[in-house]
């Protein structure tokens, strides 16, 4: 059997079989990538064989080497169903355990999951796929869950090979992502700032500095629109006004603080409750670069390191008569890898937002 089939093949896979046949084969295929994960974060992995490790000890591994709960934790569940059926004869899959295992993964593997089923949806609307995946039948549940958990190995196998260099497993530097956090220096209105080394005024760089910002703001703009038409579908349709608050939320902060109360208090979104939790959580996460990034202006560039600084200054909030100054240091790839984040972003946010019309926009 191909223990490394694509996506589609691992769905056909699975749905192809009875439930012991579809929890077996979808068993030993992620068990294969944990070993290519294990494979690629240990320091000698020739060892590995000799250790004679079960499942359960390889994914025990995984976490000793630093993998965190949002991957173990699900690697776990699907090892127990898995004993399950080999040691009760009359074991079946059914809602409550499929639902016991989604609760494994945490807001950002849940936000896959759904993802994944409105992606297989609309791709094949011949099967009438029900709009809510909580319809399936549990064995397709499970052909979902597994799906997303191999997709999620396979992004940590991902990340794994980038970090592979040759000092990989010497002492380790923590490094914040996607730049060194920002630094504030309080500064009076009469105070002179350094004055800035300058950058490069050559086509080349400028160029790329300009493609870097501005798949940025394209994308950024982007998801500020779709964000606020999920907040007008929320706000007008699912008593968003009524119960959270009584007028539209005018900042982007203040956009996330009402789709995450919209998530936590109203019952007809609790199907997409984590996934909200999670974008509100990754938009939280980037908007802090963006706004250095577009709203700040590069002062110096270090050649050696491609490392931009980008300098921004802003009236104090506590004292209008003084200025803080924040610094952000932040590498060219960390730079086109925040716009490359913002795409995706942007893309999770288009899909639920349709998604959520779909639901609860009235008809005609």
């Amino acid at each position: 059997m191909d223990v490394d089939p694509t996506l589609e093949e691992f769905a056909k896979h699975l749905t192809s079989q009875d439930e012991l046949g579809s929890v077996v084969r979808a068993h030993l295929i992620i068990e294969h990538h944990v070993e290519e994960l294990l494979h690629k974060l240990l320091p000698n992995p020739t060892g590995l064989a000799a250790m004679r490790l079960d499942y359960s000890g390889k994914v025990r591994l995984l976490t000793v080497m630093g993998t965190t709960a949002n991957l173990t934790q699900p690697l776990i569940a699907l090892g127990g169903i898995r004993n399950e059926f080999a040691h009760k004869l009359n074991f079946k899959l059914t809602l409550e355990r499929m639902k016991a295992f989604y609760k494994t993964f945490d807001s950002v593997g849940r936000a896959g999951v759904h993802n994944a089923y409105e992606s297989t949806r609309l791709k094949a609307p011949e099967l009438k796929h029900p709009r809510d995946m909580w319809q399936l039948d549990p064995k397709d549940l499970f052909s979902l869950l597994a799906a997303s958990l191999r997709a999620m190995l396979l992004v940590a196998s991902m990340h794994a090979d980038r970090d592979l260099s040759p000092d990989r497993f010497q002492e380790s530097k923590s490094v914040e992502p996607l730049g060194t956090p920002p630094t504030t220096t309080e500064l009076s209105n009469s105070e002179k700032v350094d004055a800035p080394k300058g950058i490069p005024d050559d086509k080349q760089f400028l160029d790329r500095l300009a493609n870097a910002l501005g798949y940025i703001a394209v994308n950024f703009g982007q998801l500020e629109f779709t964000r606020t038409a999920a907040i007008s579908i929320i706000f007008h349709f699912i008593e968003g006004r009524d119960q959270v608050r009584k007028k539209l939320p005018y900042t982007f902060s203040g956009s996330t603080e009402f789709l995450c109360a919209c998530a936590d208090g109203l019952p007809a979104l609790a199907p997409f409750a984590d996934e909200i939790r999670s974008l509100m959580d990754e938009s939280k996460r980037l908007a802090e670069k963006r706004n250095h990034v577009l709203h700040g202006f590069v002062s110096d560039y270090l050649k050696d390191t491609e490392t931009l600084v980008f300098r921004k200054v802003d009236p104090m909030k506590s004292d209008k008569n003084m200025h803080a100054e924040t610094v952000l240091r932040i590498t060219f790839a960390e730079l086109e890898e925040l716009g490359e984040q913002s795409r995706e972003l942007s893309a999770r946010m288009i899909s639920f937002t349709q998604r959520l019309l779909g639901a609860f926009a009235p008809r005609g």
